[in-house]
């Protein structure tokens, strides 16, 4: 709107202010936010959002263990406002109303505060100080959780946005070395691949990587890619993207439940091992029972310990709105567009040409008889995508919607 200077000049005012005022932030006000408006207006906004914070103007944010971070969000959590109709809705489907609402209330905005800080932290405040820092050393890392990854096959780790899910990654970089993320857009960052510039190159990239053993981590309800699935979370519908359930379907992988929680004074891994294709099973009713694993493991946080209630802002928006209002595509509450199968069957369809182009590319004509010749596996795997459509094709669509209630 032409009102950046104007605006910044009244923050500077604000800052400079004998007695500062507290300002209020929203859900979605994390600092990262502001980046494209230049580096000095972020670093004036870090002040008006964190001045007054001992642990900020001594410059020892970075040096917090869990316990100070907790301590530090809950006596500032007053700084942060979060939209009544998002509360009362949560609150709704509550498991924990034996809590007064009052301590169930600051629970779930001091869960929200420190999601904001431990972002600010990763990816702001490290990249202004020029600071090795990583949040992932604020987690406690248990051994039997990581246990429970079979690193024998390929593994598709899946989270959501919320469950503090800067932690989340950042667990999973310090992790897994070699691990793959999937995302939005594309990186210079070793093992991140961006599924908008060029979804058909990620798709193979990520399908080699899993049948070499790699471990992968998405987040099904960020929409990335081809939507043709929804998912119900609290009477909230979403599109999802396909390409968990349908690479994980063709390279025959792991699945499992992958985020970071709060338990006491400490934050922990969870893992829970998820859906494996079976012998016999359909993609389809591969696909139905993967989204309905996903949507009970967001319920799960969403109606359990408020302090594990740390919502990006498309849930926050989508839970603290109208459950059926409008939205766009792959965006929580956007409505269906025809039935599942009718959708679903051009991608797959789709995919099988995407990689066989890619590898008609990429590879080698001896690399090539090799893969599509004398590797069984590699060679009929996107076979069975036509195979499967035109079966399905001639059974009819179905007409079934995926829950959590499933």
């Amino acid at each position: 709107l032409g009102r950046q200077g104007l605006v910044m000049k009244r923050v500077s005012r604000l800052i400079e202010a004998d007695s500062r005022p507290i300002v209020h932030w929203g859900t979605n006000d994390r600092l990262c936010r502001f980046k494209p408006l230049g580096r000095r207006a972020t670093k004036q906004l870090a002040v008006l959002k964190y001045g007054g914070i001992a642990a900020f103007d001594s410059d020892t944010l970075f040096e917090l263990d869990s316990a100070e971070l907790f301590a530090l969000a809950d006596k500032h959590v007053d700084r942060l406002l979060l939209p009544q109709a998002l509360l009362d809705n949560l609150y709704r489907y509550s498991r924990c109303q034996e809590l007064q609402r009052a301590d169930w209330e600051r629970h779930v905005k001091t869960a929200y505060w420190i999601d904001h800080i431990t972002d600010d932290l990763e990816r702001v405040f490290c990249k202004v100080a020029r600071r090795n820092y990583t949040c992932a050393n604020l987690i406690e890392a248990e051994t039997d959780a990581l246990d429970q990854i079979d690193i024998s096959k390929g593994t598709i780790l899946m989270s959501f946005h919320g469950a503090f899910l800067t932690m989340t990654r950042a667990f999973y970089a310090a992790t897994f070395e070699k691990g793959l993320v999937v995302q939005k857009n594309s990186s210079v960052i070793p093992g991140r691949i961006g599924v908008q510039d060029n979804h058909r190159a990620a798709l193979f990239a990520v399908f080699r990587a899993l049948q070499d053993r790699k471990v992968l981590l998405i987040a099904p309800d960020a929409g990335h890619g081809e939507t043709s699935s929804t998912l119900n979370v609290l009477g909230v519908s979403v599109q999802v993207g396909v390409g968990a359930a349908f690479l994980a379907y063709e390279a025959k992988c792991n699945t499992a439940w992958y985020t970071v929680a709060r338990q006491g004074d400490r934050f922990v891994p969870i893992i829970v091992p998820g859906p494996s294709r079976t012998a016999g099973e359909t993609y389809d009713e591969f696909q139905t029972r993967l989204l309905s694993f996903v949507a009970e493991r967001i319920e799960s946080i969403l109606t359990g310990d408020p302090r594990n209630i740390a919502l990006r802002f498309m849930w926050s928006a989508a839970l603290g709105g109208s459950p059926t209002g409008p939205a766009h595509r792959g965006e929580v509450g956007a409505p269906a567009r025809g039935d599942r199968q009718s959708r679903s069957l051009p991608w797959l369809r789709k995919m099988h040409g995407y990689v066989r182009q890619a590898l008609t590319s990429w590879t080698s004509p001896a690399a090539k008889r090799t893969q599509w010749g004398e590797d069984e596996h590699d060679g009929h795997a996107f076979d069975a995508c036509d195979r499967r459509a035109s079966t399905a094709k001639q059974v009819g669509p179905e007409t079934g919607k995926t829950s959590a209630s499933q």
